[in-house]
C-alpha cells in the first residue's frame, strides 16, 4: 500500500540484520525495535520469523483495528466496532504466536483517544450496527472520527451518556447527541489489557 515491493519481504531482515550489527558497534546503544500491524493484511509481508534474529522487541499496534476507512472496504464494512477491541487483539496476536515469537518479545500498544462515528441509524447504537461517517472533530484532536481520551472525558461530563462496558472486549463506548458513538479505553479497560498482557 505504500510503494513497497514482493522483494522486500527478504531484504528487510537483512536490513534488520545489518543494522543492528552496525548498532553493535556504537558501544552498548545496540537495542532494536520495530512496530508491527496488527492485521494479517499488512502483516503478512513481514518476514517475522527471520526479523526475530535481530529484533529485542516488536510493538504491535493493537489499537487503530477499526476507523473510517472501513467504510466501503467489502472485507470489514462501516461497522460500529471497537479499535482497540481485546478479542480480535488476541487474533491477531495468534499471527505473532504462529510464528514462534516469544510472548516476552511483544510489546502491546495502547491507545489514549478513541475512534468515534456518526451513527447511520439512531435506533442501532450497539457493536455491529453501521456509522455514516466518522464523528465530529473534538475541540482538542480537531480531526473527524478521533476523539482523545480528555475530550471523551468532557463528553462524559457534560452529555451524561450512557457508559457500555464490554468487559470480553476490554473496551467501554458512549453514545451521545443521537448520532455520535465512541469506543475508547480507560483505567478499567487498561487494567484489564494488562492483565491480559501479564
Amino acid at each position: 500500500d505504500r510503494s513497497g515491493r514482493p522483494e522486500d519481504f527478504d531484504n528487510f531482515p537483512k536490513f534488520l540484520k545489518n543494522l543492528k550489527a552496525a548498532l553493535k558497534r556504537t558501544g552498548g546503544r545496540d537495542g532494536l525495535s520495530i512496530t508491527l500491524p496488527a492485521s494479517f493484511w499488512y502483516l503478512q509481508h513481514f518476514d517475522i520469523g527471520n526479523m526475530k534474529k535481530s529484533v529485542d522487541f516488536f510493538n504491535i499496534m493493537t489499537y487503530d483495528l477499526h476507523g473510517t476507512w472501513d467504510k466501503g472496504n467489502k472485507w470489514t464494512g462501516e461497522f460500529l466496532d471497537a479499535h482497540t477491541n481485546l478479542t480480535e487483539i488476541k487474533t491477531s496476536l495468534d499471527l505473532l504466536w504462529r510464528n514462534n515469537i516469544p510472548p516476552d518479545q511483544v510489546v502491546l500498544g495502547i491507545a489514549f483517544y478513541g475512534r468515534a462515528y456518526t451513527i447511520a441509524d439512531p435506533s442501532c447504537t450497539k457493536p455491529g450496527c453501521l456509522f455514516a461517517s466518522g464523528a465530529e472533530a473534538g475541540d482538542c484532536s480537531h480531526e473527524v472520527g478521533i476523539l482523545m481520551n480528555s475530550e471523551i472525558d468532557e463528553v462524559i461530563a457534560g452529555k451524561n451518556p450512557k457508559i457500555i462496558y464490554d468487559k470480553d472486549a476490554a473496551v467501554k463506548m458512549i453514545t451521545w447527541d443521537d448520532n455520535q458513538w465512541v469506543s475508547y479505553d480507560d483505567i478499567d479497560t487498561f487494567k484489564l489489557k494488562a492483565d491480559f498482557a501479564r
